[in-house]
């Protein structure tokens, strides 16, 4: 288990090129005084890490392997969502496990952990009215509205069996 302590610095960019390179690694980053950069580039590169994000500046954490960032933990300052680039985007064929188990952490806005929704290819934050909760990240919610007395269909995918609704 290492530990990253990175004081006073202006930007800080940190690369975990190959499989497990950064695994259960903690990053102490709360006095960067720009951004923040974490890139995991393999096979769970990243798994297990906990970074604690700059006070004020934008962190920054790429996903860009199989399970690349699973179970990692987020720690941010505030529960603004502006100062987190979270990119879960990698994908291997069917394998879209980048951010699997993932949870940011808000002060004094509670935890949120991310799941991929397999119909709409998207990464989601389980509490989706969070404030602890990238934007980009949250299902918009619809309803499923029926007039009197009608019968209402809702249309699932017959090969994956998959539906869901907000």
């Amino acid at each position: 288990e290492t530990k990253f302590y990175i004081n006073n610095a202006h930007d800080a960019n940190l690369i975990f090129d190959g499989d497990w390179a950064g695994k259960y690694a903690t990053i102490h980053a709360l006095e960067v005084k720009n951004d923040l950069y974490i890139t995991c580039n393999d096979t769970e590169s990243c798994s297990d890490l906990s970074v604690y994000c700059p006070l004020t500046n934008k962190c920054n954490l790429n996903c860009n392997g199989t399970k690349a960032c699973w179970n990692s933990n987020i720690y941010l300052r505030t529960a603004s969502m502006n100062d987190l680039i979270l990119n879960c985007d990698y994908l291997d064929g069917n394998d879209t496990s980048s951010c699997t188990g993932l949870t940011i952490h808000c002060l004094n806005e509670g935890s949120n952990q991310l799941w991929y929704d397999h119909i709409d290819n998207l990464w989601r934050c389980f509490d989706k009215d969070s404030k602890c909760c990238p934007d980009s990240f949250k299902q918009k919610s619809n309803e499923i509205i029926c007039e009197n007395d009608a019968n209402c269909i809702i249309d699932c995918d017959k090969d994956d069996h998959n539906c869901h609704w907000g």
